[in-house]
């Protein structure tokens, strides 16, 4: 029996926005968007693990530094 096994796949995932639909104002858009990315805040809600149990769920606000999204790494 392994007291430690790998985290399941639903507790790895991590959520991206997806990606604007195009048309024709796409190059002003995407302009747009960049200066809307440096003051955006993304919520995190997370959990710590203690003695092989879950805590109550924790949340924050992240700022972001790129408009593909935010990378959550364990």
């Amino acid at each position: 029996m392994r007291r430690y096994g790998n985290a399941s796949p639903e507790r790895a995932k991590v959520w991206t926005e997806p990606p604007p639909k195009l048309h024709h104002h796409h190059h002003h858009l995407q302009q747009q968007q960049r200066g809307q990315h440096q003051g955006r805040k993304v919520p995190v809600v997370y959990y710590l693990c203690r003695n092989r149990h879950l805590e109550h769920p924790h949340f924050i606000e992240v700022p972001t530094s790129s408009p593909e999204g935010l990378l959550l790494r364990g």
